[in-house]
């Protein structure tokens, strides 16, 4: 059996009925069987693109093609001078994201093993399948960084689990959406995330808000105006509590922010249209709209890999749900390694075609950039 190194995991649910019945796997099958997958740790050698060579990959702009993701139904391999092709499929949702942040790689605010963990994301990448279900899934390196395009997948599901969670603590009727805003400012991305925080918790101190706010979840929404390149951080919350006059919560985020009085209050109708709103704003991640922009990456990267952007308050909190248990690994099969799946696609095995279509299906590019959540004393 394959040792896995990470899980990414597939929740697409086909059947080794809905693949071809002519599969490399059968022995009476019309074309020809590819190579069997040589697994790690055996004698021979694995295809280039799975070798692990222990340092971290070299990368930059230099003989980089400009588009290296896969069309759906072209699986042909653009070269890239820093990703394999199983990389490219794993980040083939966020192609331009991805090379960015690999050339700005080393002016990140990272240690060394973050760099190479980012650098390996999606490498070492096996297709396996359960012997039960028949689902598939892809078995590779992860690097589990925030601002990672690929990695925001698996935690949109567990976000979502979480504000769902928290919401259905207290009746539609009293939930509320409240938006909390800054002055516009060019002051570097830090101070002016700081300041939201601070505000916010010295507003969340004031005896009206105590009064009128029993508790709820505020998320962190980043912009940036191109133009003036300047940031616009600012909070949108899901409140539980009494009816709150918006001038007087207008006065109160003045004395708290002691600079900005611009807010917006409104009613909440359903907890699914409660949950859609914060979810909405955690999975929408700014990265792409400044990709191009080598010095707001930056600070977006090193100004926002620490810090909360989920923010629980009050009576609700948003605790990570439980790890579901997972089948134990001798349930799984492996099909092949993804490289040799992208290669044998590339040349019109329709075998492979269909596999590397379903594992396509199953990815979910939108994905929140945070990772945990602030419980306020």
């Amino acid at each position: 059996m394959l040792p896995l190194l990470s899980q990414t995991r597939c929740p697409m649910p086909p059947t080794t009925a809905s693949l071809p019945t002519s599969s490399p796997l059968d022995t009476n099958a019309s074309e020809p069987p590819p190579p069997p997958p040589a697994p790690q740790g055996a004698s021979g050698s694995q295809p280039e693109a799975t070798q692990r060579t222990g340092e971290p990959r070299q990368h930059g702009n230099s003989g980089a093609a400009d588009s290296s993701s896969l069309d759906r139904r072209n699986f042909s391999v653009e070269k890239n001078a820093s990703d394999s092709p199983e990389q490219r499929f794993r980040f083939h949702a966020s192609p331009s994201t991805r090379r960015a942040l690999l050339d700005v790689l080393d002016d990140l605010d990272l240690s060394l093993n973050q760099r190479a963990r980012f650098e390996q994301c999606g490498s070492d990448a096996w297709v396996q399948r359960e012997f039960n279900s028949g689902r598939l899934r892809v078995s590779s390196k992860t690097c589990k960084l925030r601002f990672c395009p690929a990695c925001r997948a698996k935690l949109a599901r567990e976000v979502r689990t979480r504000v769902t969670g928290a919401l259905a603590t207290h009746p539609a009727q009293a939930w509320r959406f409240v938006t909390l805003t800054l002055r516009h400012s060019k002051k570097p991305l830090r101070e002016q995330l700081h300041h939201l925080r601070t505000s916010f918790r010295r507003l969340r101190q004031r005896r009206v808000w105590r009064d009128h706010v029993h508790g709820g979840l505020a998320v962190v929404e980043l912009t940036r105006n191109r133009k003036t390149s300047s940031w616009h951080p600012h909070l949108h919350c899901a409140v539980a509590g009494d009816y709150f006059p918006h001038q007087l919560l207008k006065r109160e985020w003045l004395n708290a922010s002691r600079s900005s009085c611009v807010v917006d209050i409104r009613c909440i109708w359903t907890i699914e249209g409660a949950v859609d709103y914060l979810c909405k704003y955690l999975t929408k991640s700014p990265l792409p709209a400044f990709a191009d922009d080598r010095e707001a990456l930056i600070e977006y990267v090193n100004d926002t890999k620490r810090g909360h952007m989920l923010i629980a308050f009050g009576d609700v909190k948003a605790p990570k749900p439980e790890k579901p248990a997972d089948t134990p690994p001798e349930a799984w099969e492996p099909v092949c390694s993804l490289d040799t799946a992208i290669r044998l696609a590339a040349s019109g095995h329709t075998f492979y075609v269909q596999l590397l279509d379903n594992l396509r299906g199953s990815t979910e590019p939108d994905a929140p950039d945070l990772t945990d959540t602030e419980h306020p004393p």
